[in-house]
């Protein structure tokens, strides 16, 4: 008889990757569902706040997408891509200043892509 040990981190893992099964079948709704429940059981998880954010966005929820990217932000400062997709949400709400402040500290994080950002919002 084996012993069953699951983290709570386990659980949330498992609800992460079938988030990430969800937004490849462009299953949003049913994405945003599983992130609740992996941020539910770790919230410290950046990369779940970040997926969140994401598919909030792709659903045009882009407040609500930005209060998961600040989060993660807030948990994960060197991770550039954070950066830019929070510029992204940013000037869909009409914040290009923010978002070219994001897409600033991307660049100086190492991201090339938010060069492109830069040069097509930020001239």
């Amino acid at each position: 008889m084996g012993v069953w040990c699951f983290t709570l981190s386990t659980f949330a893992q498992n609800y992460y990757q079938q988030a990430l099964r969800k937004i490849e079948n462009e299953d949003y709704k049913g994405a945003l569902a599983a992130l609740d429940k992996a941020i539910e059981q770790d919230s410290t998880n950046a990369m779940a706040y970040f997926k969140r954010g994401f598919t909030k966005a792709l659903l045009t929820r882009h407040a609500d997408a930005l209060a998961d990217f600040d989060k993660a932000i807030a948990l994960k400062p060197d991770e550039p891509q954070f950066y830019i997709e929070r510029g992204i949400a940013k000037v869909n709400l009409g914040d290009q200043g923010g978002a070219c402040a994001d897409w600033k500290e991307a660049s100086s994080r190492g991201s090339e892509d938010a060069i492109s950002y830069l040069e097509e919002y930020c001239q």
